[in-house]
């Protein structure tokens, strides 16, 4: 469209430019029109010449990327010769390979041999032999070490290359300098080189490959599928729209959705430095002018694809430049934003002016009312209602909080007055509020306080503070106002109720640590006495055999007696300090089971009872492995055990276990003693405490047993409960955590 443009403007300012020296430039472009590269090459040539009142520029397409036969080459030699053999051009620029070696083996055929040559966009320029002081280059020199570093920075995890080229001529060089300057830059990255020529195959290998930590390197791609070959980016987008790996190139024509980036070359800049040195050539034919000029790089990256594959771009220079950035709305509009904003601010200035004798009028007006709203936001947020009593009006004026505290919305549905205040308050805190009322208008106190409940709308009481004062007096000094605020207290009460009965279990549990103590006392010495009197008396040299084995015996157990409560002294001060560890093992629950039925039938022995110990088991005959701590198992099930002996007369005593649905495992010890009162279940499992109506509790215990047996329960993750009537015994049931793979194998499921 630009190209067009400037040939309709050619055309209509020859006729104020016949008296001038008009030059005529010649540009050879290699590729067809619509082309991106060629056509940014078109329009960089076209701002480069300078004057266009001075320049007429010539554009020509030679098509080469579509059509290489032969006879089309004959042909183009052939129409050049017939189109321009009578026009004398001032120079002629050559864009890319084909139109540079077109001209070199034709040009002068055609064309003068005298006129200056620019050339651009040839990729092996250095590998001609030509004229260097006809032919001036501007070199196209892919920058690989910048792109290889700010891939690097990009993706620091790279693990290899895909190098993606063709069998064109470009193809070949990039692909050959590529190689080069990876090397170069680090021999020691990995690299696949994959041909383009081969669309299907092309793609099929690349859809195999692994995307992770990869990077494509795209030089080249003109497939040879179709007879007129498509636009490399045309073919790119569809090839690796679905391939999730970063696109790396040379060229900022292919921008787009396609590539990260890379240190580019524009075909614009191309064009454009070659049309200023052929221009500089023209116009001062003495200057000096290098043969190759070297290319211009930029390091431009798209940031909608950055953003695309998650990279991470602060790591790259300063001078790096972004496209598909957003830029913020003040930056974009910046002299707009500063033009409304000092508009703006000089519309405030003369509104400030224009108002401020209307402020000066109104601002007694308006603190009066800023005073209401902060006593009002003041009442809002600290939960309290204001009220106004007017004796004389026998009248209560309040707020709107008030009434919502009482629970009335709107607040016009509470109807209260100095008629019916009373139906309001709790009655047994009437006549509190008359001696505090009373109190105040006598001038007895300073303040009308009173705590009280109050009737709501839904006439559930509530616990209310009501502060006042009197705020108005008549000329007899008689109190005509008062005013106040109520406040919400049923939280405070609340926590003074919570307070009351901490102290008190304060209270209870000092008195229960006083009590084991003295209990502790008695049974540390009861053993200790026996100890010692046995000993004594084993000192007689008048004792029988029997007499000795006999005293010899209650020395035994009045030891063990003593272990026990050492015992469950050490226990309950390790859970306490939290010291006490579980140590899980895989075992036999049967093989335990059997110690403790041995441990349990030799209590009952020494105690002398007619009971029964039974132990049922799932599998006797076969091992019940799980995983738990088998001394505290052992100490759990002995603890329960030993209780029910100590309060089971006769009868019987029965452990059992079983499995629930979930695999837990669930305990019950079951006994037919004179069992638990229903108000005492909920005590037993307290430190310190028995039950208060067992026969047995004077005898002896330290009333840690069942604490200790709940707590190292829990510490295995379970729970214990009871179940119990006075007179028929007692269950307890422990419930530990399901151990399904391993029960499973146990039990061959």
């Amino acid at each position: 469209m630009k190209v067009l443009l400037t040939f309709i403007l050619l055309a209509f300012s020859l006729q104020y430019t016949l008296g001038k020296e008009i030059k005529d430039i010649l540009l050879l472009n290699s590729y067809h029109i619509g082309y991106k590269w060629t056509n940014d090459v078109t329009n960089g040539v076209i701002d480069g010449i300078g004057d266009q009142d001075k320049y007429r520029v010539f554009v020509e397409f030679m098509d080469f990327k579509r059509f290489q036969q032969k006879d089309y080459f004959y042909e183009l030699t052939n129409l050049f010769k017939y189109k321009y053999g009578e026009l004398d051009f001032d120079g002629i620029i050559c864009s890319d390979n084909y139109a540079f070696e077109f001209f070199l083996e034709k040009g002068d055929n055609i064309w003068n041999n005298n006129i200056p040559v620019s050339v651009c966009g040839v990729n092996n320029i250095e590998a001609f032999e030509f004229d260097t002081a006809r032919f001036k280059a501007i070199k196209e020199e892919i920058d690989i070490k910048n792109t290889l570093k700010c891939l690097v920075k990009l993706q620091p995890n790279v693990d290899s290359l895909i190098i993606i080229s063709d069998q064109t001529l470009s193809g070949k060089i990039f692909l050959n300098q590529f190689i080069d300057g990876l090397n170069k830059f680090d021999s020691t990255i990995p690299y696949k080189v994959l041909d383009g020529m081969d669309y299907k195959l092309l793609n099929n290998k690349l859809k195999k490959t692994s995307t992770s930590n990869k990077a494509i390197i795209l030089l080249s791609l003109y497939p040879n599928t179709r007879k007129i070959p498509l636009d490399i980016k045309v073919i790119a987008d569809e090839l690796l729209r679905e391939i999730e790996i970063p696109v790396y190139s040379f060229w900022d024509f292919l921008f787009g959705n396609l590539q990260v980036g890379g240190s580019v070359i524009a075909g614009y800049d191309q064009g454009f430095e070659a049309a200023k040195q052929l221009a500089l050539r023209i116009e001062q034919p003495g200057t000096r002018v290098p043969t190759f000029t070297n290319s211009i790089h930029k390091e431009i990256f798209d940031y909608k694809v950055i953003k695309k594959y998650n990279l991470n771009s602060s790591n790259l220079p300063s001078t790096a430049i972004f496209i598909n950035k957003e830029i913020p709305f003040w930056i974009k509009f910046k002299t707009q934003t500063i033009f409304f904003l000092t508009t703006l601010i000089v519309l405030l200035l003369v509104n400030f002016f224009l108002v401020t004798n209307i402020i000066r009028r109104k601002k007694i007006e308006l603190q009066l009312l800023d005073s209401e709203k902060r006593l009002e936001l003041a009442l809002n947020s600290a939960n309290e209602g204001l009220w106004d009593v007017l004796i004389n009006d026998r009248k209560i004026v309040f707020n709107n909080n008030l009434a919502i505290l009482l629970g009335y919305k709107p607040s016009d549905s509470l109807d209260i007055n100095l008629s019916n205040w009373r139906k309001f308050i709790y009655p047994e805190h009437i006549a509190q509020v008359k001696e505090a009322l009373l109190s105040h208008l006598r001038g007895e106190t300073p303040l009308f306080h009173s705590e009280i409940k109050l009737y709501k709308k839904n006439n559930q009481v509530q616990y209310f503070a009501i502060h006042g004062k009197i705020t108005e007096r008549d000329s007899h000094d008689n109190p005509v106002r008062i005013t106040g605020i109520l406040m919400d207290i049923s939280a405070q009460k609340e926590f003074e109720s919570q307070l009351k009965i901490a102290k008190t279990r304060a209270e209870e549990s000092d008195r229960l640590k006083s009590s084991f103590l003295a209990n502790m006392s008695h049974e540390i010495r009861t053993p200790m006495n026996a100890i010692l009197g046995f000993s004594d008396i084993l000192h007689s040299d008048d004792l029988s055999s029997e007499e000795k084995e006999k005293y010899l015996c209650q020395i035994k157990n009045s030891g063990e007696n003593l272990l026990n409560i050492i015992n469950d002294i050490v226990d309950i001060s390790k859970i306490e300090s939290g010291q006490l560890t579980i140590r899980k093992e895989k075992f036999d629950l049967n093989k335990l089971l059997d110690n403790l039925e041995f441990t349990g039938n030799a209590l009952i022995k020494s105690k002398n009872k007619k009971i029964t110990l039974k132990i049922d088991k799932l599998n006797p005959l076969e091992e019940f492995i799980i995983d738990c701590d088998p001394f505290r198992l052992e100490q759990i099930l002995l603890n329960l055990i030993s209780n029910a002996i100590k309060f089971t007369q006769q009868g019987t005593v029965n452990l059992s276990y079983d499995l629930s649905e979930d695999y837990d495992l669930i305990f019950n010890v079951i006994d037919t003693g004179e069992g638990i009162a229903k108000e005492d279940q909920l005590i037993i499992f307290e430190r310190f405490r028995q039950a208060e109506k067992s026969s047995k509790k004077l005898l002896s215990g330290t009333g840690l047993g069942l604490s200790i047996t709940q707590s190292l329960v829990q510490l295995l993750d379970g729970n214990i409960s009871v179940k119990s009537e006075i007179n028929k015994g007692s269950e307890f049931t422990v419930k530990l955590p399901h151990q399904e793979h391993l029960i499973k194998k146990s039990m061959h499921i």
